[in-house]
């Protein structure tokens, strides 16, 4: 079986018949029998992305949310296992910075664990997004730290990615970036881009996407009122110029990618979620000035001046950001199963909301800031998803 970039998972199907695989994407604790039979397993684990941050005022500044790292072990089956049990755990919170000036940082996502009784693998949780106000920078999400497993054997693994930092002045540079992607097979995880410039400006609504499982999304420089498409299977385009809103991770003017390996039945879905290639992933609307959303397809676009939302996006796609001075609440869409969501970043002097989406499984959520006397709200860090195969030795 090989998957997306060629990656292809260390059981040798030649020798072994590979059950459908038992997919779970959730917070909660989850039993699955061991088959009949069974020779050996493997386990992916996802643990949950962290929440942006959420700054209110001048000079207010988030980042978002860290993406957590992928793992994959493969193991003969343990002596008298009857079953495997996966502890995952909830997205972080998302956080508020309401009623007065300053910033709050935003919360790390939970660790998770899948054991047969005897082998534990340990995934920690995605990072916190960061918040300041009347600051030079909101620094990114720190690095995650690294997996393990508890009979001290081979683990595959790739972390997940940061978010981007956010610049400027004491005074000014205002903005919010988006979450960082979880880590996957195909490699770490997407990092949302840097937003602003330690520069001195006026009139600023900034913001970058969210990352996804395979690509980062493009970068803010001092660009007023601008906003960058979300990464998908590949990078989202970086700002050029003011009032502008970016393309997402894929071919300008491709349709809106659509998941259509299955649903779910019970814990089984017929597609494999992981491992698909994810040919559907690319796409998103370009939104321009004055657009009100963007496409929806898998890395949505990003948008800029006098825009109010930017697009959900579909399976593997990071959000767009939205960067605007319109006068009324802002918002980011809601990520897919492995994307992170954009930031959501106010640039006018008024009373209004900028609130960043929910993430997807692993991911980050994006922050959220105002320049003045409005709310800054992030979204929730993305639940956990673990991935459990049996393999049967054929005669």
């Amino acid at each position: 079986m090989t998957g997306a970039f060629g990656y292809k998972p260390p059981i040798d199907t030649d020798l072994f018949y590979a059950l459908p695989p038992v997919q779970i994407a959730n917070s909660g604790t989850f039993t699955i029998l061991i088959p009949d039979n069974c020779d050996g397993y493997q386990i992916d684990l996802i643990s949950a992305g962290g929440s942006g941050g959420a700054a209110r005022g001048v000079g207010a500044k988030a980042s978002g949310g860290g993406g957590s790292p992928w793992a994959c072990i493969v193991r003969k089956k343990t002596k008298n296992a009857t079953s495997i049990t996966a502890i995952l755990g909830a997205g972080g919170v998302g956080v508020s910075q309401v009623g007065v000036d300053g910033g709050t940082a935003g919360n790390a996502g939970a660790s998770s664990t899948v054991s047969d009784g005897t082998i534990t693998l340990t995934v920690p949780g995605g990072t916190a997004g960061q918040a300041v106000y009347n600051a030079t920078t909101a620094a990114a999400s720190a690095n995650p730290s690294n997996p393990t497993v508890s009979d001290g054997g081979l683990i595959d693994y790739n972390l997940g990615g940061q978010s981007g930092q956010v610049l400027g002045t004491a005074g000014t540079g205002s903005g919010a970036s988006g979450g960082a992607g979880c880590g996957g097979p195909f490699g770490t995880g997407g990092s949302s881009g840097q937003v602003g410039a330690s520069v001195a400006d006026t009139s600023i609504g900034r913001a970058s996407g969210g990352a996804s499982i395979y690509a980062n999304s493009g970068t803010v420089g001092a660009y007023d009122n601008t906003g960058t498409g979300g990464g998908g299977r590949f990078a989202s385009a970086s700002a050029t110029s003011t009032n502008q809103g970016t393309d997402g991770g894929g071919t300008a003017g491709e349709a809106a990618g659509v998941y259509s390996g299955g649903t779910m039945v019970g814990q089984y879905p017929v597609g494999d979620w992981l491992y698909m290639d994810g040919a559907s992933i690319g796409g998103g609307g370009q939104a321009g000035v004055n657009s009100t959303e963007s496409g929806i397809g898998a890395g949505s676009g990003g948008c800029g001046s006098n825009s109010q939302t930017t697009g959900s996006s579909n399976f593997k796609g990071g959000t767009g950001g939205i960067g605007s001075n319109r006068t009324a609440a802002i918002t980011s869409g809601t990520a897919g199963i492995f994307g992170a969501s954009g930031g959501s970043g106010h640039g006018n002097a008024g009373s209004y909301v900028a609130t960043s989406g929910r993430a997807g499984h692993g991911c980050g959520s994006g922050g959220g800031a105002t320049m003045n006397a409005g709310n800054g709200i992030s979204g929730t860090g993305g639940n956990s998803f673990a991935r459990i195969q049996f393999f049967i030795r054929k005669p």
